[in-house]
Protein backbone atom coordinates (compact mmCIF):
# COMPACT_ATOMS: atom_id res chain seq x y z
CA UNK A 1 0.00 0.00 0.00
CA UNK A 2 1.52 2.99 -1.01
CA UNK A 3 1.90 5.80 2.02
CA UNK A 4 0.23 8.95 1.84
CA UNK A 5 2.52 12.20 1.81
CA UNK A 6 2.20 14.41 4.69
CA UNK A 7 2.64 17.75 4.41
CA UNK A 8 4.68 19.47 7.07
CA UNK A 9 4.40 22.46 8.31
CA UNK A 10 6.36 26.33 8.94
CA UNK A 11 8.57 28.03 7.87
CA UNK A 12 11.35 27.49 5.05
CA UNK A 13 14.64 27.35 7.60
CA UNK A 14 16.86 27.77 4.20
CA UNK A 15 15.43 31.10 3.33
CA UNK A 16 15.56 32.41 7.24
CA UNK A 17 18.78 31.47 7.30
CA UNK A 18 19.90 33.27 4.47
CA UNK A 19 17.79 36.06 5.35
CA UNK A 20 19.56 36.01 9.20
CA UNK A 21 23.17 36.29 8.13
CA UNK A 22 22.86 38.92 5.32
CA UNK A 23 20.91 41.07 7.66
CA UNK A 24 23.29 40.14 10.96
CA UNK A 25 26.17 39.13 9.52
CA UNK A 26 26.99 39.85 5.79
CA UNK A 27 26.02 44.01 5.97
CA UNK A 28 28.06 44.42 9.37
CA UNK A 29 31.30 42.68 7.67
CA UNK A 30 31.05 44.47 4.80
CA UNK A 31 30.77 47.66 6.56
CA UNK A 32 33.60 46.65 8.92
CA UNK A 33 36.36 45.26 6.24
CA UNK A 34 35.82 48.67 4.00
CA UNK A 35 37.61 51.42 6.01
CA UNK A 36 39.84 48.55 7.61
CA UNK A 37 41.22 47.86 4.31
CA UNK A 38 43.57 50.70 4.41
CA UNK A 39 44.49 50.53 8.11
CA UNK A 40 45.51 46.81 7.35
CA UNK A 41 47.31 47.65 4.33
CA UNK A 42 49.84 49.88 6.34
CA UNK A 43 50.43 47.64 9.35
CA UNK A 44 51.27 44.47 7.92
CA UNK A 45 53.93 45.72 5.73
CA UNK A 46 55.58 46.31 9.30
CA UNK A 47 55.55 42.46 9.91
CA UNK A 48 57.06 41.97 6.21
CA UNK A 49 60.78 41.90 7.24
CA UNK A 50 60.89 39.76 9.80
CA UNK A 51 58.60 36.46 8.22
CA UNK A 52 60.33 36.65 5.07
CA UNK A 53 63.87 36.92 7.10
CA UNK A 54 62.53 33.37 8.80
CA UNK A 55 61.21 31.78 6.03
CA UNK A 56 64.16 32.07 3.87
CA UNK A 57 66.79 32.12 6.53
CA UNK A 58 65.22 28.63 7.48
CA UNK A 59 65.60 27.56 4.28
CA UNK A 60 68.86 28.27 4.26
CA UNK A 61 70.22 26.74 7.29
CA UNK A 62 68.52 23.90 6.00
CA UNK A 63 70.53 23.12 2.77
CA UNK A 64 73.91 24.29 4.83
CA UNK A 65 73.13 21.34 6.89
CA UNK A 66 72.03 18.81 4.18
CA UNK A 67 74.99 19.88 2.25
CA UNK A 68 77.38 19.59 5.10
CA UNK A 69 76.06 16.18 6.08
CA UNK A 70 76.44 15.27 1.95
CA UNK A 71 79.82 16.34 1.96
CA UNK A 72 80.75 14.12 4.52
CA UNK A 73 78.82 11.35 2.47
CA UNK A 74 80.92 11.42 -0.29
CA UNK A 75 84.15 12.36 1.17
CA UNK A 76 84.01 8.86 2.82
CA UNK A 77 84.86 7.42 -0.23
CA UNK A 78 88.80 8.85 -0.28
CA UNK A 79 89.21 8.33 3.49
CA UNK A 80 86.95 4.63 4.49
CA UNK A 81 89.71 2.97 2.47
CA UNK A 82 87.79 0.44 0.49
CA UNK A 83 87.32 2.37 -3.24
CA UNK A 84 91.72 2.38 -2.31
CA UNK A 85 91.94 -1.13 -1.76
CA UNK A 86 89.63 -2.23 -4.17
CA UNK A 87 92.02 0.21 -7.13
CA UNK A 88 95.20 -0.96 -5.60
CA UNK A 89 94.11 -4.73 -5.77
CA UNK A 90 92.43 -4.01 -9.70
CA UNK A 91 96.09 -2.60 -10.45
CA UNK A 92 97.68 -5.05 -9.36
CA UNK A 93 95.73 -8.10 -10.56
CA UNK A 94 94.20 -6.61 -13.24
CA UNK A 95 90.67 -8.76 -12.41
CA UNK A 96 88.53 -6.00 -13.76
CA UNK A 97 85.11 -8.34 -12.71
CA UNK A 98 86.36 -8.38 -9.23
CA UNK A 99 86.74 -4.65 -9.29
CA UNK A 100 83.80 -3.98 -10.57
CA UNK A 101 81.76 -5.89 -7.75
CA UNK A 102 83.67 -4.64 -4.97
CA UNK A 103 83.01 -0.94 -5.97
CA UNK A 104 79.32 -1.52 -6.68
CA UNK A 105 79.05 -3.28 -3.21
CA UNK A 106 80.67 -0.24 -1.66
CA UNK A 107 78.15 2.22 -4.00
CA UNK A 108 75.14 0.12 -2.58
CA UNK A 109 76.13 -0.12 0.93
CA UNK A 110 77.55 3.23 1.03
CA UNK A 111 74.75 5.17 -1.04
CA UNK A 112 72.20 3.01 -2.59
CA UNK A 113 69.47 4.07 0.59
CA UNK A 114 71.35 7.35 1.50
CA UNK A 115 68.25 10.08 1.14
CA UNK A 116 70.44 12.78 -0.21
CA UNK A 117 71.39 11.42 -3.00
CA UNK A 118 69.33 9.96 -5.95
CA UNK A 119 72.43 8.40 -7.83
CA UNK A 120 75.91 7.96 -7.09
CA UNK A 121 78.61 7.04 -10.00
CA UNK A 122 82.11 6.42 -9.64
CA UNK A 123 84.75 5.92 -12.72
CA UNK A 124 88.80 5.61 -12.42
CA UNK A 125 90.13 8.64 -13.80
CA UNK A 126 92.45 6.70 -16.25
CA UNK A 127 89.36 4.95 -17.77
CA UNK A 128 86.43 7.00 -17.88
CA UNK A 129 84.43 5.04 -20.17
CA UNK A 130 83.60 2.67 -17.62
CA UNK A 131 81.34 4.09 -14.73
CA UNK A 132 80.29 2.39 -11.77
CA UNK A 133 77.09 3.23 -10.06
CA UNK A 134 74.15 2.72 -7.72
CA UNK A 135 70.48 4.37 -7.74
CA UNK A 136 68.35 4.80 -4.80
CA UNK A 137 64.99 3.41 -5.95
CA UNK A 138 63.23 4.61 -2.35
CA UNK A 139 63.81 8.22 -3.82
CA UNK A 140 62.12 7.82 -7.01
CA UNK A 141 65.36 7.23 -9.22
CA UNK A 142 65.84 4.62 -12.14
CA UNK A 143 68.16 3.20 -14.34
CA UNK A 144 67.28 6.04 -16.36
CA UNK A 145 68.68 8.72 -14.22
CA UNK A 146 72.47 6.60 -15.10
CA UNK A 147 71.35 6.85 -18.55
CA UNK A 148 70.61 10.40 -18.85
CA UNK A 149 74.02 10.65 -16.82
CA UNK A 150 76.47 8.84 -19.05
CA UNK A 151 74.80 10.79 -22.84
CA UNK A 152 74.66 14.35 -21.14
CA UNK A 153 76.66 15.08 -18.35
CA UNK A 154 79.50 12.60 -17.92
CA UNK A 155 81.90 14.56 -20.78
CA UNK A 156 81.43 17.60 -18.43
CA UNK A 157 82.05 16.05 -14.90
CA UNK A 158 85.06 14.74 -16.53
CA UNK A 159 86.56 17.64 -17.57
CA UNK A 160 85.72 19.62 -14.25
CA UNK A 161 87.01 16.37 -11.96
CA UNK A 162 90.79 17.30 -13.84
CA UNK A 163 90.73 21.12 -12.21
CA UNK A 164 88.91 20.35 -8.90
CA UNK A 165 92.10 18.54 -7.07
CA UNK A 166 90.53 18.23 -3.67
CA UNK A 167 87.83 20.66 -3.87
CA UNK A 168 83.94 20.24 -4.49
CA UNK A 169 82.55 20.77 -8.08
CA UNK A 170 78.87 20.96 -8.94
CA UNK A 171 77.26 20.53 -12.51
CA UNK A 172 73.71 21.60 -13.40
CA UNK A 173 72.55 20.05 -16.39
CA UNK A 174 68.42 20.24 -17.26
CA UNK A 175 68.15 20.88 -13.66
CA UNK A 176 69.93 17.65 -12.78
CA UNK A 177 72.75 18.88 -9.78
CA UNK A 178 75.58 16.74 -9.91
CA UNK A 179 78.22 17.06 -6.73
CA UNK A 180 81.55 16.61 -7.75
CA UNK A 181 85.18 15.11 -6.21
CA UNK A 182 87.85 13.31 -7.11
CA UNK A 183 89.01 10.38 -5.21
CA UNK A 184 92.87 10.68 -4.17
CA UNK A 185 95.69 8.12 -2.56
CA UNK A 186 96.92 8.79 0.87
CA UNK A 187 99.78 11.28 -1.43
CA UNK A 188 96.31 13.50 -2.46
CA UNK A 189 96.79 12.09 -5.82
CA UNK A 190 93.44 12.11 -7.72
CA UNK A 191 92.63 8.22 -9.00
CA UNK A 192 89.02 8.20 -9.01
CA UNK A 193 85.69 10.59 -9.70
CA UNK A 194 82.62 10.24 -7.22
CA UNK A 195 79.79 12.05 -8.61
CA UNK A 196 76.41 12.48 -6.63
CA UNK A 197 73.08 13.91 -7.98
CA UNK A 198 71.89 15.52 -5.15
CA UNK A 199 67.84 15.07 -4.10
CA UNK A 200 67.11 18.67 -4.12
CA UNK A 201 64.33 18.44 -2.45
CA UNK A 202 66.45 17.98 0.69
CA UNK A 203 68.86 20.82 -0.63
CA UNK A 204 67.02 23.53 -1.92
CA UNK A 205 63.05 22.27 -1.93
CA UNK A 206 62.31 24.74 1.44
CA UNK A 207 63.09 27.46 -0.64
CA UNK A 208 60.19 26.29 -3.02
CA UNK A 209 57.49 26.44 -0.08
CA UNK A 210 58.29 30.27 0.97
CA UNK A 211 55.16 32.16 1.03
CA UNK A 212 54.56 35.04 -1.15
CA UNK A 213 57.29 33.99 -3.70
CA UNK A 214 57.67 34.34 -7.20
CA UNK A 215 60.90 33.22 -8.07
CA UNK A 216 64.19 31.55 -6.04
CA UNK A 217 67.93 30.87 -7.55
CA UNK A 218 70.37 28.69 -5.28
CA UNK A 219 74.39 28.79 -5.79
CA UNK A 220 76.33 26.14 -4.86
CA UNK A 221 79.92 27.74 -5.27
CA UNK A 222 79.18 28.91 -8.70
CA UNK A 223 76.56 26.45 -9.87
CA UNK A 224 73.12 28.21 -10.14
CA UNK A 225 69.62 26.47 -9.54
CA UNK A 226 66.57 27.85 -9.98
CA UNK A 227 63.88 26.41 -7.28
CA UNK A 228 61.08 28.86 -8.70
CA UNK A 229 62.37 30.64 -12.06
CA UNK A 230 60.47 34.05 -12.80
CA UNK A 231 60.42 34.61 -16.57
CA UNK A 232 63.45 36.66 -16.02
CA UNK A 233 65.48 35.28 -13.22
CA UNK A 234 67.02 38.36 -11.18
CA UNK A 235 70.67 38.79 -11.63
CA UNK A 236 72.76 38.35 -7.88
CA UNK A 237 75.01 40.72 -7.12
CA UNK A 238 77.84 39.72 -5.40
CA UNK A 239 78.94 43.09 -3.77
CA UNK A 240 74.97 43.14 -2.30
CA UNK A 241 76.01 39.59 -0.30
CA UNK A 242 78.06 39.83 2.78
CA UNK A 243 78.89 36.47 4.72
CA UNK A 244 76.45 35.55 7.24
CA UNK A 245 73.98 38.30 6.43
CA UNK A 246 70.98 38.83 4.72
CA UNK A 247 70.22 41.88 2.45
CA UNK A 248 66.34 43.19 1.44
CA UNK A 249 66.33 45.58 -1.69
CA UNK A 250 63.49 46.41 -3.89
CA UNK A 251 62.35 46.48 -6.98
CA UNK A 252 58.94 47.69 -7.72
CA UNK A 253 56.16 45.32 -6.38
CA UNK A 254 59.36 42.81 -5.97
CA UNK A 255 61.07 42.38 -1.95
CA UNK A 256 64.44 40.96 -3.14
CA UNK A 257 66.21 38.95 -0.54
CA UNK A 258 69.89 37.74 -0.90
CA UNK A 259 71.90 35.86 1.45
CA UNK A 260 74.86 33.37 2.05
CA UNK A 261 75.38 30.60 3.99
CA UNK A 262 78.72 28.26 4.21
CA UNK A 263 80.13 24.73 4.93
CA UNK A 264 83.76 24.07 4.93
CA UNK A 265 83.76 23.43 1.76
CA UNK A 266 80.97 24.86 -0.27
CA UNK A 267 79.69 28.37 -0.75
CA UNK A 268 75.80 28.46 -0.51
CA UNK A 269 74.66 31.56 -1.88
CA UNK A 270 70.46 32.51 -2.43
CA UNK A 271 68.69 34.98 -4.62
CA UNK A 272 64.46 34.99 -3.45
CA UNK A 273 61.96 37.38 -4.84
CA UNK A 274 58.34 37.88 -3.06
CA UNK A 275 55.72 39.56 -4.63
CA UNK A 276 54.82 42.33 -2.06
CA UNK A 277 51.19 42.90 -3.71
CA UNK A 278 50.09 39.25 -3.05
CA UNK A 279 51.86 39.62 0.58
CA UNK A 280 50.13 42.57 1.07
CA UNK A 281 46.61 40.96 0.07
CA UNK A 282 46.72 38.23 2.16
CA UNK A 283 48.53 39.34 5.61
CA UNK A 284 46.31 40.48 8.01
CA UNK A 285 46.71 42.37 11.20
CA UNK A 286 45.35 39.84 12.78
CA UNK A 287 44.71 40.85 16.66
CA UNK A 288 43.06 44.02 15.90
CA UNK A 289 41.14 42.83 13.71
CA UNK A 290 39.79 40.14 16.09
CA UNK A 291 38.86 42.48 18.64
CA UNK A 292 36.81 44.77 16.35
CA UNK A 293 34.95 41.85 14.81
CA UNK A 294 34.05 40.52 18.04
CA UNK A 295 32.77 43.29 19.21
CA UNK A 296 30.56 43.69 16.14
CA UNK A 297 29.38 40.46 15.88
CA UNK A 298 28.80 39.78 19.35
CA UNK A 299 24.82 40.07 19.11
CA UNK A 300 24.73 37.76 15.72
CA UNK A 301 26.44 35.45 17.58
CA UNK A 302 23.50 35.43 20.61
CA UNK A 303 20.97 35.81 17.63
CA UNK A 304 22.26 32.78 16.04
CA UNK A 305 22.91 30.70 18.92
CA UNK A 306 19.26 31.47 19.88
CA UNK A 307 17.68 30.71 16.68
CA UNK A 308 20.20 27.55 15.75
CA UNK A 309 19.09 26.03 19.12
CA UNK A 310 15.37 26.42 18.98
CA UNK A 311 15.24 25.30 15.13
CA UNK A 312 18.44 23.12 14.68
CA UNK A 313 19.65 21.48 17.93
CA UNK A 314 16.37 20.77 19.72
CA UNK A 315 15.37 19.02 16.57
CA UNK A 316 18.47 16.90 16.22
CA UNK A 317 18.55 16.14 19.95
CA UNK A 318 15.37 14.82 19.53
CA UNK A 319 15.65 12.46 16.71
CA UNK A 320 19.23 11.40 18.03
CA UNK A 321 17.39 10.10 21.12
CA UNK A 322 15.01 8.02 19.15
CA UNK A 323 17.67 6.75 17.36
CA UNK A 324 19.76 5.64 20.51
CA UNK A 325 16.60 4.06 21.82
CA UNK A 326 16.38 2.30 18.82
CA UNK A 327 20.25 1.50 19.05
CA UNK A 328 19.43 0.40 22.50
CA UNK A 329 16.97 -2.24 20.91
CA UNK A 330 13.91 -0.39 21.48
CA UNK A 331 12.76 -0.86 17.91
CA UNK A 332 9.88 1.22 16.85
CA UNK A 333 10.32 4.25 18.64
CA UNK A 334 9.72 7.72 17.56
CA UNK A 335 10.84 11.01 18.19
CA UNK A 336 7.90 13.22 19.52
CA UNK A 337 7.29 17.03 20.06
CA UNK A 338 6.39 19.94 18.59
CA UNK A 339 8.90 21.44 15.57
CA UNK A 340 8.80 25.13 14.49
CA UNK A 341 10.16 24.45 10.65
CA UNK A 342 9.07 22.34 7.54
CA UNK A 343 12.31 20.62 7.12
CA UNK A 344 12.69 18.79 11.04
CA UNK A 345 9.17 18.32 10.37
CA UNK A 346 9.41 16.44 7.65
CA UNK A 347 12.47 14.91 8.89
CA UNK A 348 10.64 13.72 12.10
CA UNK A 349 7.77 12.60 10.41
CA UNK A 350 10.04 10.23 7.83
CA UNK A 351 11.71 9.34 10.61
CA UNK A 352 9.20 7.97 12.89
CA UNK A 353 7.89 6.33 9.73
CA UNK A 354 10.39 4.71 8.45
CA UNK A 355 11.10 3.12 12.50
CA UNK A 356 7.48 1.60 12.48
CA UNK A 357 8.37 0.46 9.65
CA UNK A 358 11.74 -1.14 10.14
CA UNK A 359 10.07 -2.71 13.03
CA UNK A 360 7.56 -4.45 11.39
CA UNK A 361 9.69 -5.69 8.85
CA UNK A 362 12.06 -7.09 11.55
CA UNK A 363 9.56 -8.96 13.42
CA UNK A 364 8.09 -10.44 9.62
CA UNK A 365 11.55 -11.55 9.14
CA UNK A 366 12.09 -12.61 12.72
CA UNK A 367 9.17 -14.76 13.06
CA UNK A 368 10.64 -16.40 9.43
CA UNK A 369 13.80 -17.10 10.71
CA UNK A 370 12.11 -18.90 13.81
CA UNK A 371 9.90 -20.92 11.83
CA UNK A 372 12.82 -21.89 9.03
CA UNK A 373 14.98 -22.63 11.95
CA UNK A 374 12.13 -24.75 13.36
CA UNK A 375 11.80 -26.59 9.79
CA UNK A 376 15.89 -27.23 9.60
CA UNK A 377 16.06 -28.72 12.80
CA UNK A 378 12.90 -30.95 12.37
CA UNK A 379 14.28 -31.80 8.86
CA UNK A 380 17.35 -32.64 10.28
CA UNK A 381 16.03 -34.44 13.35
CA UNK A 382 13.90 -36.82 11.50
CA UNK A 383 17.13 -38.31 9.04
CA UNK A 384 17.29 -40.86 11.93
CA UNK A 385 19.47 -43.73 10.57
CA UNK A 386 17.24 -47.02 10.11
CA UNK A 387 20.25 -48.97 10.41
CA UNK A 388 20.44 -49.88 13.54
CA UNK A 389 16.22 -49.96 13.47
CA UNK A 390 17.38 -53.13 11.26
CA UNK A 391 19.64 -54.97 13.09
CA UNK A 392 17.20 -54.58 16.29
CA UNK A 393 14.55 -55.96 14.41
CA UNK A 394 16.91 -59.01 13.54
CA UNK A 395 17.69 -59.83 17.06
CA UNK A 396 14.65 -59.53 18.10
CA UNK A 397 13.52 -61.85 15.30
CA UNK A 398 16.33 -64.49 16.61
CA UNK A 399 15.60 -63.59 20.00
CA UNK A 400 11.48 -64.98 19.59
CA UNK A 401 12.64 -67.76 17.81
CA UNK A 402 14.60 -69.13 20.90
CA UNK A 403 12.01 -68.21 22.98
CA UNK A 404 13.70 -65.69 25.52
CA UNK A 405 10.94 -63.57 26.16
CA UNK A 406 12.65 -61.27 28.81
CA UNK A 407 15.35 -60.34 26.45
CA UNK A 408 13.12 -59.77 23.74
CA UNK A 409 10.65 -57.23 26.34
CA UNK A 410 13.98 -55.38 27.09
CA UNK A 411 14.56 -54.90 23.71
CA UNK A 412 11.71 -53.98 22.59
CA UNK A 413 11.44 -51.03 25.63
CA UNK A 414 14.83 -49.85 24.20
CA UNK A 415 13.43 -49.72 21.02
CA UNK A 416 10.19 -47.99 22.46
CA UNK A 417 12.78 -45.07 23.36
CA UNK A 418 14.78 -44.68 20.62
CA UNK A 419 11.55 -44.26 18.73
CA UNK A 420 10.43 -41.89 20.87
CA UNK A 421 13.62 -39.75 20.66
CA UNK A 422 13.01 -40.24 17.20
CA UNK A 423 9.16 -38.74 16.80
CA UNK A 424 9.76 -36.07 19.36
CA UNK A 425 6.34 -36.03 20.01
CA UNK A 426 6.53 -32.69 22.23
CA UNK A 427 8.62 -30.95 19.04
CA UNK A 428 11.21 -30.03 21.85
CA UNK A 429 14.77 -29.92 20.44
CA UNK A 430 16.39 -29.61 23.52
CA UNK A 431 16.91 -32.13 26.26
CA UNK A 432 18.33 -32.36 29.85
CA UNK A 433 21.84 -34.23 29.19
CA UNK A 434 20.53 -37.05 31.85
CA UNK A 435 17.29 -38.04 29.30
CA UNK A 436 19.97 -37.74 26.33
CA UNK A 437 21.93 -40.21 28.43
CA UNK A 438 18.64 -42.81 28.78
CA UNK A 439 18.45 -42.78 24.93
CA UNK A 440 22.17 -43.36 24.63
CA UNK A 441 21.67 -46.59 27.39
CA UNK A 442 18.45 -47.25 25.69
CA UNK A 443 20.76 -47.64 21.70
CA UNK A 444 23.87 -49.04 24.04
CA UNK A 445 21.58 -52.18 24.90
CA UNK A 446 19.62 -52.74 21.97
CA UNK A 447 23.64 -52.71 20.32
CA UNK A 448 25.34 -54.57 23.15
CA UNK A 449 22.77 -57.33 22.23
CA UNK A 450 24.20 -57.17 18.62
CA UNK A 451 28.18 -57.80 19.91
CA UNK A 452 27.49 -59.30 22.93
CA UNK A 453 31.06 -59.29 24.74
CA UNK A 454 32.57 -58.03 21.70
CA UNK A 455 31.75 -54.34 23.06
CA UNK A 456 32.84 -53.21 26.06
CA UNK A 457 31.09 -49.40 27.36
CA UNK A 458 32.79 -47.29 30.02
CA UNK A 459 30.65 -44.00 31.12
CA UNK A 460 31.84 -41.35 32.87
CA UNK A 461 29.05 -38.68 33.73
CA UNK A 462 29.31 -36.80 36.90
CA UNK A 463 25.59 -36.43 38.37
CA UNK A 464 25.67 -32.72 38.68
CA UNK A 465 25.87 -32.59 34.80
CA UNK A 466 22.54 -34.15 34.28
CA UNK A 467 20.64 -30.68 33.54
CA UNK A 468 22.80 -29.31 31.34
CA UNK A 469 20.55 -29.04 27.97
CA UNK A 470 21.39 -30.81 24.85
CA UNK A 471 20.01 -31.17 21.28
CA UNK A 472 17.69 -34.61 21.23
CA UNK A 473 19.68 -37.65 20.04
CA UNK A 474 22.81 -35.42 19.49
CA UNK A 475 25.11 -38.57 20.76
CA UNK A 476 23.60 -41.50 19.29
CA UNK A 477 24.68 -40.77 15.88
CA UNK A 478 28.28 -40.00 16.88
CA UNK A 479 28.18 -43.45 19.04
CA UNK A 480 27.34 -45.37 16.92
CA UNK A 481 30.00 -44.25 14.31
CA UNK A 482 32.77 -45.11 17.09
CA UNK A 483 31.08 -48.74 17.52
CA UNK A 484 31.17 -49.13 13.40
CA UNK A 485 34.42 -47.60 13.29
CA UNK A 486 36.08 -48.96 16.41
CA UNK A 487 35.02 -52.93 15.82
CA UNK A 488 36.83 -53.07 12.09
CA UNK A 489 39.17 -56.30 11.64
CA UNK A 490 40.01 -57.01 15.61
CA UNK A 491 36.14 -57.73 16.20
CA UNK A 492 35.88 -56.31 19.48
CA UNK A 493 35.20 -52.89 20.33
CA UNK A 494 35.46 -50.15 23.58
CA UNK A 495 34.00 -47.48 23.81
CA UNK A 496 34.56 -44.48 26.03
CA UNK A 497 31.83 -42.23 26.98
CA UNK A 498 32.38 -38.88 29.58
CA UNK A 499 31.11 -35.24 30.03
CA UNK A 500 33.10 -32.39 30.86
CA UNK A 501 31.89 -29.11 32.38
CA UNK A 502 34.69 -26.04 30.82
CA UNK A 503 34.69 -22.82 31.34
CA UNK A 504 32.26 -21.66 28.63
CA UNK A 505 30.20 -24.63 28.00
CA UNK A 506 29.40 -28.29 28.07
CA UNK A 507 32.44 -31.20 26.50
CA UNK A 508 30.99 -34.49 25.89
CA UNK A 509 33.38 -37.09 24.32
CA UNK A 510 33.01 -40.44 23.13
CA UNK A 511 36.30 -42.61 22.13
CA UNK A 512 36.98 -46.14 20.99
CA UNK A 513 39.84 -48.39 20.53
CA UNK A 514 40.82 -47.93 16.92
CA UNK A 515 42.55 -44.79 15.58
CA UNK A 516 41.51 -43.12 11.84
CA UNK A 517 43.31 -43.87 8.49
CA UNK A 518 44.82 -40.71 6.52
CA UNK A 519 41.70 -41.26 4.46
CA UNK A 520 39.06 -41.49 7.08
CA UNK A 521 40.58 -38.64 8.44
CA UNK A 522 40.25 -36.49 5.27
CA UNK A 523 36.47 -37.72 4.68
CA UNK A 524 35.76 -36.83 8.20
CA UNK A 525 36.76 -33.19 7.70
CA UNK A 526 34.97 -33.40 4.76
CA UNK A 527 31.80 -34.17 6.90
CA UNK A 528 32.62 -31.57 9.02
CA UNK A 529 32.96 -28.86 6.32
CA UNK A 530 30.72 -26.01 6.27
CA UNK A 531 30.52 -26.01 2.43
CA UNK A 532 30.07 -30.02 2.60
CA UNK A 533 26.86 -31.39 0.85
CA UNK A 534 25.58 -34.97 1.77
CA UNK A 535 25.25 -37.38 -1.02
CA UNK A 536 23.96 -40.20 0.08
CA UNK A 537 27.37 -41.82 0.69
CA UNK A 538 26.11 -43.64 4.00
CA UNK A 539 23.90 -44.09 7.07
CA UNK A 540 26.70 -43.12 9.43
CA UNK A 541 28.03 -40.18 7.47
CA UNK A 542 24.60 -38.67 7.64
CA UNK A 543 24.80 -39.01 11.17
CA UNK A 544 27.92 -37.56 11.55
CA UNK A 545 26.73 -34.55 9.31
CA UNK A 546 23.52 -34.30 10.42
CA UNK A 547 24.63 -33.82 14.40
CA UNK A 548 27.48 -31.11 13.23
CA UNK A 549 24.34 -29.01 11.38
CA UNK A 550 22.34 -29.41 13.79
CA UNK A 551 24.42 -28.07 16.89
CA UNK A 552 25.13 -24.98 14.24
CA UNK A 553 21.71 -24.25 13.39
CA UNK A 554 20.52 -24.70 17.37
CA UNK A 555 24.20 -23.15 18.99
CA UNK A 556 25.43 -20.98 16.14
CA UNK A 557 29.08 -21.21 15.53
CA UNK A 558 30.51 -21.44 18.94
CA UNK A 559 30.04 -25.03 18.88
CA UNK A 560 31.36 -27.60 17.63
CA UNK A 561 31.79 -31.36 16.64
CA UNK A 562 35.45 -32.65 16.42
CA UNK A 563 36.62 -36.12 15.17
CA UNK A 564 40.23 -36.67 15.45
CA UNK A 565 43.50 -39.56 16.95
CA UNK A 566 44.83 -39.29 20.19
CA UNK A 567 46.90 -42.63 20.36
CA UNK A 568 45.50 -45.24 19.77
CA UNK A 569 42.03 -43.81 19.96
CA UNK A 570 40.02 -42.28 17.77
CA UNK A 571 38.14 -39.51 19.91
CA UNK A 572 34.86 -37.14 18.89
CA UNK A 573 33.98 -33.97 20.57
CA UNK A 574 30.86 -32.20 21.19
CA UNK A 575 31.24 -28.80 22.35
CA UNK A 576 27.77 -27.15 23.60
CA UNK A 577 28.79 -23.33 24.42
CA UNK A 578 26.73 -22.42 27.69
CA UNK A 579 23.88 -20.21 26.06
CA UNK A 580 20.86 -22.42 27.01
CA UNK A 581 21.66 -23.28 30.59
Amino acid sequence: MKAKKQRTKGFSLRRTLLIIVTICWLLPMILTLVPLAYYTNQSVRRNFDESVRTAISGAAVNSRRGLTQAVADSRAASYDGRIRAAYINYVESGNRRLFYKNVKDYLDDKYRYNDYFLTTMIFLAADTSNIYYTFNTMEGATYTSVVEYERNVHETVTELSKTLDTKIGFVNVNGNVYMVRNIVSSDFEPYAVIVSQLNLEIFVGSFGNIIWEKSAVVYFNNTAINVMPAAQPYNIRPENLYPGEQTITEDGALVIVSGREYTDSVDIRYNVEVDLNTFLNVFYDYDDILYLLLILTLPLLVIMIWFFYGNIFKPIDKLVSALAEIQGGKLGATAEGGIQNREFNYLRDSFNSMSVQIKEQFDHIYNEELALRDARIMALQSQINPHFLNNTLEIINWEVRLGNNERVTKMLEALSTMLDAAMDRKSSPLVTLEQEMKYVDAYLYIISERFGKRLSIKKDMQSDLMGFKVPRLIMQPVIENAVEHGTGKLNRCKIEISAEKTEHGLSLKVKNNKPMTAEEQETAQKLLAPSYGFKGDGSLHLGIHNVNQRLKIIFGEDSSLNIHNEGEYTVAVIFIPDKEN
